[in-house]
């Protein structure tokens, strides 16, 4: 694997956990105004 692939992996990657954090916030967000 080229280091320029692993760092386009890198960079998908925080995207991604990124993008994880948003939906788990609003989840939580919703829960919080459901309960």
């Amino acid at each position: 694997m080229s280091s320029a692939g692993s760092s386009s992996m890198r960079r998908l990657d925080d995207d991604d956990m990124q993008l994880f954090r948003h939906l788990r916030d609003t989840l939580q967000g919703l829960d919080y105004l459901g309960a």
